[in-house]
């Protein structure tokens, strides 16, 4: 990610989509940008699917229970050429 913050709730009365929906109303008050990924411990994921708008939802083991990383996710770079690392030739064909 670009951008993230660490969001906790740990109400078991909320659900699961709520959670995340809060997590991304105080993000985008916070940066001033919606966040598109949120990173959730599959602990955490007791609803199978969730359906949030512009949200992709990543599963991931590092996160801790009732926690989400929610954030803005890195955009593709483009590829800088490979460079040989051998030195340009001068026109008499001599390293210079």
């Amino acid at each position: 990610m670009e951008t993230g913050l660490l969001w906790y709730d740990g109400d078991p009365k909320r659900a699961l989509s709520e959670k995340i929906e809060r997590a991304v109303e105080y993000y985008r008050k916070k940066r001033g940008v919606c966040p598109n990924t949120c990173f959730v411990n599959p602990g955490t994921m007791a609803e199978k699917s969730i359906d949030l708008t512009g949200i992709t939802i990543v599963i991931a083991h590092d996160v801790l229970l009732d926690h989400f990383w929610i954030g803005v996710a890195c955009r593709a770079r483009k590829k800088k050429p490979a460079r040989s690392g051998l030195p340009a030739q001068s026109k008499t064909g001599l390293a210079g």
